[in-house]
C-alpha cells in the first residue's frame, strides 16, 4: 500500500527536507489531531497522513479508491508545504485565513495538479 511505500520518506520542498510520516489519528494525537486526514507541520518540517483507515477492515468510506483519495490527500499537504516554504502563508493580507492556507484552494490545486500537469507534459513545457 501507499503508507508502506512513502511512510518516513524525505521530500525536498524548495530546499527544505521535510518528512512524510503515517500516523494513527486519535492514538498519535500530538502528531494527527482526530479527524484529520492529514497535516502539514511547517514548525517540524513534517507531513502527517492519517493512517487510520489505511487498514480499517469496518472503514469502507475508500472502498474502491483509498489509494487514489491517498494520494490526492498527500498532494494536498505538500502544497500546503510549498506555500509555507515561499513565504506565502505569512505574505498575505488576511493573517489568519489567507488564500495561501485556505483548504478550498490548496485542494483545488491537489486535485487539478495531475491534469494541468499532464497538459504541460503534452504540449512538452513541463520544465
Amino acid at each position: 500500500m501507499i503508507d508502506e511505500l512513502l511512510n518516513n520518506k524525505t521530500i525536498n520542498v524548495l530546499g527544505t527536507e521535510y518528512k512524510l510520516v503515517f500516523a494513527k489519528s486519535g492514538i498519535d494525537e500530538k502528531l494527527l489531531p482526530a479527524g484529520y486526514d492529514g497535516i502539514c507541520d511547517n514548525a517540524n518540517k513534517t507531513i502527517y497522513m492519517n493512517n487510520n483507515y489505511m487498514h480499517d477492515s469496518n472503514d469502507n468510506r475508500f472502498t474502491n479508491n483509498l489509494e487514489s483519495y491517498m494520494k490526492k490527500e498527500i498532494r494536498h499537504e505538500i502544497i500546503h508545504a510549498f506555500l509555507y516554504c515561499s513565504g506565502l502563508d505569512v505574505n498575505c493580507n488576511k493573517p489568519k485565513g489567507s488564500w495561501a492556507v485556505n483548504e478550498e484552494m490548496v485542494d483545488w490545486y491537489a486535485i487539478q495538479s495531475p491534469k494541468i500537469y499532464k497538459v504541460f507534459i503534452e504540449l512538452g513545457i513541463d520544465e
